[in-house]
């Protein structure tokens, strides 16, 4: 009795095999070499990616590299032309000129008798020990009003002329010339604040490199420096008037 049981259990056990077995479906020659083939790919492209992952990563860096050089090239070029006597660094709403004199024979104009009339102009020029430039065009309706110079004991000598407009309408318009002699190894900054509508820029005229700030083309500043000599030029104007008054001084 008990063989029988276990006998019916083994072709039942047998039976379930035969089913599951003939259930199964082999794929074709074509599609299990197919297969072969794309998990031979799969394994082949993971070694792959093993070896090329240290040069991707050096790739993206060189990339990321290349393209700070390309964004960055202007500002370092301008940094690398001037670094013997400014550096320009901007700095959210300020741009900051940092000026550093080494020892430069070259004192900028010699001096000679000033070629302006004008009695303050004169005073002025025998209390410093440098030549003072004077614009020969003043746009009309300005008159030289105030001429202030440093005291002797204050360094560095320092001399600004401002000219007024004499216009009753136009009484806030002015003109401001300021020279600064820079001894020898003389190290300064110079903060310039601006906005979303200040135009900066840079002009060579007869060798001499200008930085000029223009503010929504009514407020122009002009920096320039010759030998040991800095200049600056304020003016509620626009740029060509600016440097029409600039190119006249001398």
């Amino acid at each position: 009795m008990i063989r029988d049981i276990d006998n019916n259990i083994d072709k039942l056990i047998e039976e379930a095999l035969q089913e599951e077995y003939d259930s199964i479906v082999c794929p074709s020659k074509e599609e299990a070499w197919e297969q072969f083939l794309i998990n031979l790919r799969k394994e082949r492209r993971k070694e792959k990616l093993k070896r090329l992952k240290p040069l991707i990563a050096a790739g993206i860096i060189m990339s990321v590299m290349t393209g700070l050089f390309i964004s960055f090239q202007e500002p370092v070029l301008a940094f690398a032309d001037r670094i013997i006597k400014n550096i320009e660094i901007f700095t959210g709403n300020t741009f900051t000129i940092d000026k550093s004199i080494g020892n430069n024979e070259d004192t900028g104009p010699g001096l000679e008798n000033v070629t302006d009339n004008n009695s303050m102009v004169i005073d002025a020029q025998n209390k410093v020990n440098f030549k003072l430039l004077v614009p020969g065009y003043i746009p009309e309706g300005y008159k030289l009003s105030v001429v202030d110079v440093t005291e002797p004991e204050i360094v560095p000598e320092t001399v600004i002329f401002v000219y007024y407009n004499l216009n009753g309408q136009d009484k806030d318009n002015f003109i401001q010339i300021v020279q600064k002699s820079l001894a020898n190894n003389t190290k300064m900054s110079m903060n310039i604040n601006i906005n979303e509508n200040t135009e900066i820029k840079r002009l060579e005229i007869n060798g001499v490199e200008y930085t000029i700030v223009n503010y929504d083309n009514e407020f122009t500043k002009i920096l320039w420096d010759i030998g040991n000599i800095s200049y600056k030029l304020d003016v509620t104007m626009d740029v060509e008037t600016a440097l029409k008054i600039l190119k006249s001084m001398k």
